[in-house]
């Protein structure tokens, strides 16, 4: 669920130490909106905090971590959704073919 924007903040922080949002953008060259939408995102996941007004990555390892957790339970939901989804598929084509 991340965009490659947002995985660019994670390692700049992770690589570069903890900084402010500022010192974020100056690296990545990006609007600080875009800058402060991925980092809410990351902290959300729980791969980003921030104290004192610098923001800290957590350790690749656990980010990593994080993210296939995350892959894998949409995996889950997926495969436990799955007829359900190619019901809903197969209606819309069928839909979508009566129409025409």
């Amino acid at each position: 669920g991340l965009s490659r924007e947002d995985v660019r903040v994670y390692l700049n922080i992770a690589v570069n130490g903890p900084q402010t949002l500022q010192v974020i953008q100056g690296y990545l060259q990006k609007d600080w909106k875009q800058v402060l939408m991925s980092i809410r995102k990351l902290e959300e996941t729980g791969l980003v905090s921030c104290v004192k007004g610098e923001f800290t990555a957590i350790p690749f390892e656990d980010a990593l971590e994080i993210v296939v957790d995350s892959n894998l339970a949409e995996a889950l939901n997926v495969e436990i959704n799955k007829d359900k989804i190619v019901k809903q598929w197969q209606s819309y084509l069928n839909k979508k073919l009566n129409v025409k």
